[in-house]
C-alpha cells in the first residue's frame, strides 16, 4: 500500500488507501482485547464491496512498541500465514 490514513471513531476503524494509483476505503469493527492487543473485523459495507474477504475475516493487531509520535505493531490475519510489523505514526487532524 501506497498511502494509508486510519480513522477511529468509537468502535469503528475506516482505512482510506492509495495503492498504485486507485483509492478505497475499508471499515472496520474494532474490539480492544487488552491494552496492547485489538482485533478488526470487517462491517457488512467493507465484505460486499471486497467480496475476495472471506466472511470470517479477522485482522488481530498487537502493539510492541509505544514512541512518542508513533507505535509499532504487528498485524496478523485469521485468513492466512500474513504477518506484518510496521510502524504507525499519530497525526492530529486539523480544521
Amino acid at each position: 500500500m501506497d498511502e494509508c490514513t486510519l480513522i477511529r471513531k468509537g468502535d469503528l476503524q475506516i482505512e482510506y488507501y492509495k495503492e498504485e494509483g486507485k483509492k478505497g476505503a475499508l471499515e472496520f469493527i474494532v474490539h480492544w482485547v487488552n491494552d496492547c492487543t485489538y482485533t478488526l473485523t470487517p462491517t457488512e459495507k467493507t465484505l460486499l464491496h471486497y467480496r475476495y474477504l472471506p466472511k470470517s475475516a479477522m485482522l488481530t493487531i498487537e502493539i510492541l512498541e509505544v514512541k512518542e509520535n508513533s507505535y509499532v505493531q504487528k498485524s496478523t490475519t485469521s485468513c492466512s500465514k500474513f504477518e506484518l510489523i510496521k510502524e504507525v505514526f499519530k497525526v492530529k487532524k486539523t480544521s
